[in-house]
């Protein structure tokens, strides 16, 4: 091709722009991983109560928290 000369071929030439490429901060990535967590757990609760039933699954939802509360406190 032409005008292409010095290129190998498949490889896109470097970009040159005047800002560099930032990385994430600690706080941001446990952040992110935290919302990552939380969403998916809350998509599930609600799945799991409404396969369950609003009696059992809340009756269910109060046990895992009375334990977990227990394990804390050990």
């Amino acid at each position: 091709m032409q005008g292409d000369e010095g290129l190998e071929a498949g490889v896109a030439p470097p970009q040159e722009s005047g800002a560099s490429p930032q990385g994430s901060t600690n706080t941001e990535n446990t952040f992110n991983l935290s919302n990552s967590i939380l969403g998916s757990a809350i998509l599930a609760m609600s799945y799991a109560i409404a396969q369950a039933g609003l009696v059992l699954g809340t009756l269910l939802l109060t046990a895992s928290a009375l334990m977990h509360h227990a394990s804390l406190s050990v």
